[in-house]
């Protein structure tokens, strides 16, 4: 209220009002003020015209169009963000970043802990979860010492907080740039369960619809199979009597 009441105040904006009630008047209701007195709040004029803050702006040309036009854009974007939070809840990408974290640990006992370089490794853990970098540094046959895994994770937590979008894109990994820079082959995949290429992705998704498509005639099976049983059941006791 208050930054309304500076913008219009060369209209004669009162600067005493700034609570909800004094732009919430109702007719027949008392106004008390020092330099006037007391008056009886009217109704002027009655009709179906609705202003908007927007629309008394334009008409005066003070600025606050631009204002508002600002507000509306950081309202928008603040709206954006909240969707975007609501479409990948927290816990799930938790769970995705410590399955990332396991398949690098997989990957890892894979080679029997040997790897061309730690470093790839330990940024991709820190990346996705920096308190699992000393668990990941265990497998290695010959671990990174702690100091080291220290400072990783400062330079991260500087680089995240400078909250540069520019930068976080650059420091995004993808499955193809995790295959790319730790040489992970076909094989090695199959044992993973999210570090995987479109490949590999698609090849499972049409292993799971086949198998889909399987269970009912396997249920048909066993449920036609169970009838035939319970038929020559009944049959053998007929001929028993």
């Amino acid at each position: 209220m208050n930054d309304l009441v500076k913008v219009f105040a060369d209209l004669g904006a009162d600067d005493g009002a700034k609570s909800s009630n004094n732009y919430l008047r109702l007719p027949n209701t008392i106004n008390v003020k020092e330099k006037i007195g007391v008056n009886k709040v009217k109704i002027l004029e009655l009709n179906d015209y609705v202003y908007t803050l927007k629309d008394i702006a334009i008409l005066y040309k003070n600025g606050y169009a631009d204002y508002l036009n600002n507000a509306e854009k950081q309202i928008k974007a603040k709206e954006r963000k909240e969707q975007n939070k609501k479409k990948t809840p927290k816990k799930l990408k938790t769970t995705l970043s410590l399955d990332r974290v396991a398949d690098l640990i997989k990957l890892i006992d894979l080679r029997n802990g040997i790897v061309e370089t730690r470093n790839d490794f330990l940024r991709l853990c820190i990346f996705f979860n920096k308190f699992k970098a000393y668990e990941l540094n265990s497998h290695f046959q010959n671990p990174e010492d702690l100091k080291a895994i220290d400072a990783m994770i400062k330079y991260y937590d500087r680089q995240k907080a400078k909250n540069d979008s520019a930068l976080n894109k650059k420091m995004y990994w993808t499955n193809q740039q995790i295959i790319k820079t730790l040489n992970i082959t076909a094989e090695e995949q199959k044992q993973l369960k999210t570090i995987i290429s479109a490949e590999e992705s698609k090849l499972r998704d049409k292993l799971r619809k086949r198998k889909n498509r399987e269970i009912p005639k396997v249920a048909l099976k066993v449920k036609k199979d169970l009838s035939n049983l319970y038929v020559n059941k009944f049959k053998n006791s007929l001929k028993n009597r």
